[in-house]
């Protein structure tokens, strides 16, 4: 997967694999945040079963869908806080 690091503890990229998520959790990422709305999840990981691989692994699991249209400044905070939230733990990876 095609991920970039945009502070020392932030990192944004595409729809993970459960194979990302292994190698997420061992480079210390905590939190995962999916922007994604519903429906836009990969067939091979939906949703439910993307929480449940980044919780077996040990990190928190943030969904916030949104797309082009929802952005609003309620959204926008919801995110900042989500990031804030993770990185208290650790790196977060956002999607």
């Amino acid at each position: 997967m095609d991920f970039k690091q945009a502070s020392d503890n932030i990192y944004f990229g595409g729809q993970p694999t459960p194979e990302d998520l292994k190698g997420m959790a061992v480079r210390g990422v905590k939190t995962v945040i999916n922007l994604r709305k519903p429906g836009e999840d990969q067939p091979e990981l939906p949703l439910d079963q993307a929480a449940a691989e980044a919780e077996k692994l040990g990190m928190k699991y943030v969904h916030i869908p949104a797309g082009l249209d929802d952005f609003s400044d309620s959204l926008l905070a919801d995110v900042s806080k989500a990031i804030q939230e993770g990185k208290a733990d650790g790196s977060v990876f956002v999607h």
